[in-house]
């Protein structure tokens, strides 16, 4: 996925949100702008206040002060919120959020189980965007290509005519999915490749089976988490040489492009862990 200011995004959630913050600073005539209009606003009063308490010295040195504080008080509030919402950061930021919910949710799958975050592929036709697959999941069940969405709308996977957000969420994974299935087809062809998508969120309205399968693609509610991560190993297709072909495969694909590996993440892991003892 690319921004809004046409530059590609390698990495997480977090990182793009510090992108398109950094650009969205940059433009340096809006912040002059903003900054002229709350002059604007808190001078007319404040020189109202220096003129009622008389002209001493002070009066003017108080009123001066009360500008100049209410002024970048406000500036500065100001250019948080519209850095964050107006750059679109703020929805990389909940997105990343949700992400971590999932991570947590497959860290209890047992050793027996690995997973990627953020493996990123180009997309064709001379684009320089790319996309992002939030988690690729590698168990005995095969190799689960995950896409995390949250919502605080109403998301209702039970209607019979499901909502165009969800439509595109399904087609984004089940894209995503083919792309996986690509990177595996000569090294690791046995591999079974399934997509799903999960939902956060306070309004997500799921079947009595606690998921959906359209277009090949289970829909699942992160609320109902214990549920799926149960079906998850319910059933065995690989063996683990064959899931450590395919985690080798993915590793040697991501250090390709300069992503981590499964062992710089743990060396990152156990780096953290020794710092925090200190």
């Amino acid at each position: 996925m690319a921004d809004r200011f046409g530059e590609p995004f390698e990495g997480g959630p977090a990182r793009r949100a510090r992108y398109l913050v950094r650009q969205f600073l940059t433009l340096r005539w809006l912040w002059a702008v903003v900054f002229g209009i709350l002059f604007a606003i808190f001078a007319l009063p404040t020189v109202v206040v220096g003129l009622s308490i008389g002209h001493s010295p002070i009066g003017v040195l108080w009123a001066f002060g009360l500008l100049n504080g209410a002024t970048v008080a406000t500036f500065v509030a100001v250019a948080v919120y519209m850095s964050l919402i107006y750059s679109g950061a703020n929805s990389y930021l909940v997105g990343g959020m949700a992400e971590s919910w999932t991570t947590e949710v497959l860290h209890e799958l047992g050793p027996d189980w690995r997973f990627f975050r953020n493996t990123t592929f180009d997309l064709p036709y001379g684009s320089n965007r790319v996309a992002d697959v939030d988690h690729i999941v590698v168990g005995p069940c095969g190799v689960v290509v995950l896409e995390t969405k949250f919502s605080a709308d109403r998301i209702d996977v039970t209607s019979d005519v499901l909502d165009e957000r969800i439509e595109g969420a399904i087609q984004q994974v089940g894209r995503n999915a083919g792309r996986v299935r690509a990177l595996l087809s000569r090294d690791a062809p046995y591999a079974f490749v399934f997509p799903a998508l999960v939902y956060w969120g306070p309004h997500v309205t799921v079947p009595h089976s606690k998921f959906r399968i359209s277009d090949g693609v289970r829909i699942l509610s992160g609320a109902d988490s214990e549920d799926w991560r149960k079906m998850m190993t319910r059933t065995a297709r690989l063996t683990r040489e064959e899931m450590a072909q395919i985690c080798e495969k993915i590793d040697s694909y991501r250090e390709s492009r300069g992503q981590p590996t499964r062992t710089q993440r743990l060396r990152q892991r156990m780096a953290l862990v020794r710092n925090r003892r200190k």
